[in-house]
């Protein structure tokens, strides 16, 4: 049941963001937002959705790239998270993603 009423959300912020668009310029961090709205319900195919648009918007926003690559590592995609993990960083050098990418690193070094 929790299921069906979060894609009912994500669809209805689809197509209330396709009635806007015309009239509203969405900001990269706009787009991030709903994309980690996604991430938090592991919507990871609606999350990837978002968060290219908010590189459409914005392809040095960093953030999107390190939600990009939280998606792809949930979704054991791991080549492309990495990638991401360490785009993020060097479009950032910020304290958060350079965690993520040590975790991550860490991670992948106990897998093999």
């Amino acid at each position: 049941m929790r299921y069906s009423h979060i894609l009912v959300l994500v669809l209805l912020l689809v197509v209330l963001q396709g009635c806007a668009y015309r009239y509203v310029d969405h900001s990269a961090a706009d787009y991030n937002r709903f994309g980690a709205m996604c991430i938090k319900n592991k919507l990871y195919t609606a999350a990837l959705f978002w968060l290219h648009k908010a590189l459409d918007v914005d392809p040095d926003y960093y953030p999107a790239y390190n939600n990009m690559a939280v998606c792809y590592e949930a979704m054991d995609e791991n080549d492309k998270a990495k990638d991401l993990y360490e785009k993020a960083y060097l479009l950032s050098k910020d304290k958060q993603v350079k965690n993520n990418l040590d975790l991550f690193t860490a991670g992948e070094e106990q897998d093999d």
